[in-house]
């Protein structure tokens, strides 16, 4: 792998320069100068079972000096150095296992691109040298579109002095592609669109046509003027309470890249319509690979009471989506962004942006308001690049290469291999086109000395697979899924 020159900060800047590693904010690493002396502080912002970990080297020096943040999530660590005048520093941001082993994979410098591992370490495919744009070949790792999008549970009928120009207001901050709006009368809509001054059309899902606050109320969905929009509708649930519920959807483009989003309000009163509505949402949304669900799901996450329902999530899981947040996935959500308050302090989260075929890259956060009993959930995502539907090529569990899947087109066969011998096993999920995106769950329990192992699918040309890779514990009853060490998904097509 050839040699690259990172990039540099002059000893002589003052103000504080920091990075993230790649995929997400779980490990940031911010050099400043403090009181005449330079240092570098790392933070470990997950509970991702692995540690954060600041390198940094000054000048040309031929190695990296490490600074780990081993105490967990929401813990630094603090290292000064010296400086000569006109020395400069480089420094990167990674995940890894304390004081043993550097996952080089994770690593950002502080100029955005990849680090190399030194010789004779491992390394792995998305390792590569110098800008993600600067590579090629069947392992590049080519710049991906960023996708933005918004929801809100405006709650329209308080109908506050000034409201319009407030909710208009909030989206503007931060203006995402898409933004999904719950409880609107559409009346406010058009007028919201008026002082949006053109940046936004709209998609409009009627919930109700004569709510007594209003004419027509329900589901808004914004679209930045710069997005394509393709198609778009909307659907009553089979399955509602004295609310009418529907969700809505719409086909756009972002970087040349399409996503299906879905935007919805959920059943609030009654857990069992809001199951169904829920398995029925999931159904829907299986027309695309790759999509977005956003709204008030009236869903609490699974753990954050003793009462929770919560569990209604699992048919968007088995879907293949998870939470932009990485802080609130599957099973693993003591940190999930809080959204829904009547009074301050928060009281939870209700509104979620799930996503499928796209990859975070920072944590969820909101823009506090006294407008509604909810606060606007903001994230920003990757839209995959072209080895989303790459013929060849291995993807690998988040934060490292613990465990690897890949697909063979040609032969129509599933490899998942245990790299690291962790106690853990490799686990390969897949989802198969031609059985309605089904969910299937491989364990490989035979260790990193083993071969892959193999799994035979059962394709036609032409057919898709969508599969992730995870890592897990095996045992008869039942084997157990860590959802939160599962990385992005890959889209394939057999050949």
């Amino acid at each position: 792998m050839a040699a690259c020159l990172v990039g540099v900060t002059p000893a002589s800047a003052a103000p504080p320069v920091t990075v993230t590693n790649w995929g997400s904010d779980s490990a940031v690493a911010t050099v400043e100068l403090v009181d005449g002396v330079h240092r570098i502080r790392v933070r470990d912002n997950h509970a991702d079972n692995h540690s954060a970990v600041g390198l940094y080297k000054i000048g040309n020096a031929a190695s990296w000096t490490p600074v780990w943040a081993s105490g967990g999530a929401g813990t630094e660590e603090i290292r000064s150095f010296g400086l000569l005048a006109g020395q400069t520093v480089t420094f990167a941001a990674c995940l890894g296992e304390a004081g043993e082993q550097v996952m080089w994979d994770t690593c950002r410098d502080n100029e955005g691109r990849y680090v190399n591992a030194p010789p004779g370490q491992a390394d792995s495919p998305a390792s590569h040298c110098c800008s993600p744009a600067a590579v090629s070949g069947p392992d590049a790792v080519p710049l991906a579109a960023s996708f933005s999008a918004m929801t809100w549970n405006i709650e329209a009928r308080l109908d506050e002095p000034d409201s319009v120009e407030q909710w208009a207001r909030k989206i503007t901050t931060d203006q995402p592609h898409v933004v999904g709006l719950q409880e609107m009368c559409q009346a406010d809509v058009e007028e919201m669109l008026l002082v949006l001054n053109g940046r936004y059309n709209v998609r409009w899902g009627v919930a109700e046509p004569d709510k007594d606050w209003c004419d027509d109320w329900g589901n808004a969905l914004l679209v930045r003027n710069d997005v394509t929009i393709g198609g778009s509708g909307k659907e009553f649930y089979a399955n509602n309470g004295a609310d009418p519920r529907v969700y809505q959807w719409a086909d756009v483009a972002v970087g040349g890249e399409w996503i299906r989003v879905f935007n919805t309000h959920l059943e609030a009163n009654d857990p069992g319509i809001r199951d169904l509505q829920v398995e029925e949402l999931a159904v829907a949304t299986k027309v695309a690979a790759r999509a977005l669900v956003v709204g008030d799901l009236n869903t609490w996450p699974n753990q954050e009471n003793a009462d929770s329902d919560g569990l209604s999530m699992d048919p968007l899981y088995d879907a293949g989506f998870r939470d932009a947040d990485r802080d609130c996935n599957r099973w693993v959500n003591d940190n999930c962004v809080p959204t829904f308050h009547t009074d301050r302090p928060f009281e939870g989260k209700k509104d979620w942006v799930l996503m499928r075929g796209l990859g975070e890259t920072a944590k969820e956060y909101v823009q506090p308001t006294t407008w509604s009993d909810h606060d606007p959930l903001f994230a920003t995502m990757l839209m995959s690049t072209a080895d989303w539907t790459t013929a060849t090529g291995w993807l690998n569990n988040y934060g490292s290469d613990v465990a690897q899947v890949s697909f063979n087109p040609s032969t129509r066969r599933l490899s998942i291999k245990d790299n690291n011998v962790n106690g853990l096993s490799a686990v390969g999920v897949y989802w198969l086109e031609a059985e309605n995106w089904f969910q299937h769950i491989e364990f490989n329990p035979n260790g990193a000395d083993q071969p892959p192992k193999a799994v035979q699918l059962s394709m036609a040309s032409g057919q898709r697979v969508m599969y992730m890779a995870c890592s897990g514990y095996w045992t008869p009853n039942p084997p157990l899924v860590f959802w939160d060490t599962c990385g992005d998904k890959r889209l394939n097509t057999a050949s």
